[in-house]
């Protein structure tokens, strides 16, 4: 959610709180929503879009939306993480496939994303799904398929 309230730290049940600023966005939201919480992450003041035809579900005080230069900046960031793990991909995938023909369930490697010699360690789930999984000791980066 791009425009969201800076303060918005997600829809999450307790014990983790749902704001930066101590309310419990679920419950109020719920409690405005005359005991239903059907709906209710559309119409949060939090999330809601200006554009939005529906009012939010309550008035929230220390509303505080993103500055266009912040919602820019966190698209270049993703933009980038992304382009990072589409360059990362191919190698990830080739080695996949060399340790399921050679039925190698973990192998340590250098990482696609850093370039450091055998920091990445990989396990596939050999005899299961063949799903791979892959961190970097170095960069912390990693791929969960």
């Amino acid at each position: 959610m791009e425009n969201a309230c800076r303060h918005f730290l997600g829809m999450f049940p307790d014990p983790r709180p749902q704001c930066a600023k101590g309310r419990n966005v679920r419950k109020w939201a719920t409690r405005c929503n005359g005991g239903s919480s059907a709906g209710i992450g559309l119409r949060l003041p939090c999330t809601k879009r200006a554009s939005d035809a529906e009012k939010p579900l309550f008035d929230c005080p220390d509303l505080c939306r993103k500055s266009d230069e912040e919602i820019e900046k966190s698209r270049a960031k993703m933009r980038a993480q992304m382009d990072q793990m589409l360059a990362a991909l191919p190698n990830l995938q080739a080695m996949k496939r060399k340790m399921i023909k050679n039925e190698l369930a973990s192998a340590v490697a250098t990482c696609p994303f850093c370039g450091a010699k055998d920091a990445l360690k990989v396990a596939v789930a050999l005899g299961v799904n063949n799903h791979m999984r892959a961190q970097c000791s170095e960069c912390q980066e990693g791929f969960i398929e």
